[in-house]
């Protein structure tokens, strides 16, 4: 297996056996947002868009890594930066946790390895906690009557049989939706997966999911399980096996000409990782965080609600909304600086601003530490509106809990900046 590194936006070359996997794998995906990653540069040649994660065509392993560089600068960083992803996709709710050391985790040989063993670890340590038990209907055609007998469907089945009965069986056990989604993300990592840790973390997770029968992903996507009370700790584990089926083609074939493929939005992924961790921050302080708030800017003439609005982050105290903040995972630097700022991105701010009757609002974009952020006004607008240009410091290692509080307490401090020029410490 030879492993390759590109980052977001980088060409990758194909044999004409990959261009074949490629396609299979556009061609069969559940997943829009796959077809769109994989662009087509070239007829032997692809480009991933605004992805990170893993493509494997064969015995090639291709990772995608953000085209802004994570982790502190110098030695080392190829490291951190693969602990500070994971700490990322773990903090915007894609990935399940591996602590160590006081970090969000733990360095693998590939970016594969890491999110397998991830899902592994905090599966084991679920299941072994408790497998979920529930009632669930079963159809039988049985002798014993011990349920609800389905009389259409029993004169059909048997017709002048006196020995038999179609009926509904209510039984108690462990073939849930929710562990039957499990048991197949299971099979499938133990195709890809490698490193003998997981292989073996894997077998022990189908061991305990031994009574759960096997199901087509085809069926788990269109019947996927919603969680209860006693299943919330479960959510990780869900979000990333949804990623997974979502991607993958409808089956995994072997040998020589397999291919998998396990890619993260970016865009999203800054976008929770933030929204989540201010919320967890602010709200120390009596902020409420809305995160994805939708509201409304017209209404016709019949007062029907028209043109939706959605911003990233809503931030209120008391009922009055402080901040409005919309993320964009763009290397600002490159782009210009200030000026590469899209006048569609400032139009929407304004917007936003109105409907939320709030004078302070945020563009935020990722940075890698020194850069300077901005206070624009509007020519248009009343005059105490704003529009801030401010900068996420992620070159550090955000898998060390100290470095996310800082990344949290100067995020903070800047959307008080944005809201009465007063720094607040977090």
């Amino acid at each position: 297996m030879t492993l390759e590194v590109v980052r977001e936006f980088g060409r990758i070359d194909l044999s004409d056996s990959e261009v074949r996997s490629v396609r299979r794998l556009t061609e069969r995906s559940r997943s829009e947002s796959l077809r769109k990653a994989l662009r087509w540069t070239g007829p032997r040649q692809i480009q991933v868009r605004s992805h990170v994660g893993v493509l494997r065509l064969g015995t090639r392993e291709i990772e995608v890594r953000p085209k802004l560089p994570l982790g502190p600068p110098g030695a080392g960083r190829a490291a951190a930066e693969q602990r500070s992803l994971l700490a990322m996709l773990h903090g915007a709710g894609m990935l399940p946790p591996l602590h160590s050391a006081g970090r969000v985790g733990l360095v693998s040989s590939s970016l594969l390895d890491a999110f397998i063993s991830a899902f592994v670890r905090s599966l084991t340590t679920e299941l072994e906690r408790g497998v979920e038990h529930r009632y669930h209907v079963e159809t039988v055609n049985a002798a014993a009557i011990r349920g609800r007998i389905r009389i259409a469907d029993d004169l059909r089945a048997n017709y002048g049989l006196h020995h038999r009965c179609v009926q509904d069986r209510d039984l108690f056990g462990t073939d849930t939706p929710l562990n039957r989604v499990l048991k197949a993300s299971c099979r499938l990592l133990a195709h890809v997966s490698r490193a003998a840790e997981s292989r073996t973390g894997l077998a022990r997770a189908l061991d305990l999911l031994d009574d759960v029968a096997d199901v087509e992903p085809s069926a788990l996507v269109t019947n996927w399980p919603v969680l209860g009370r006693g299943t919330e700790r479960f959510e990780f584990l869900l979000a990333f096996a949804k990623l997974l089926f979502l991607d993958q083609s409808p089956s995994l074939s072997g040998g020589s000409d397999s291919s998998f493929c396990l890619l993260f939005p970016m865009e999203r992924v800054f976008e929770s990782f933030i929204g989540r961790l201010l919320r967890r921050s602010l709200s120390l302080h009596g902020y409420e965080v809305q995160l994805q708030s939708g509201g409304f800017l017209l209404r016709d003439e019949s007062e029907r609600p028209k043109l939706g609005l959605r911003p990233d982050i809503v931030i209120k105290r008391d009922g009055q909304t402080v901040a409005v903040v919309d993320t964009k995972w763009k290397d600002l630097a490159r782009a210009g600086g200030i000026s590469g700022v899209a006048s569609s991105d400032a139009s929407q701010l304004l917007a936003y601003g109105h409907r939320w009757r709030c004078a302070d609002t945020v563009l935020l974009y990722p940075g890698g530490g020194g850069d300077c952020g901005a206070r624009l006004r509007s020519f248009v607008a009343p005059e105490e509106w704003a529009l801030s240009i401010r900068f996420a410091n992620l070159g550090r290692d955000l898998s060390v809990l100290a470095e996310r509080e800082a990344l949290a307490g100067e995020m903070a401090s800047d959307l008080r900046l944005a809201v009465d020029g007063a720094s607040m410490a977090i």
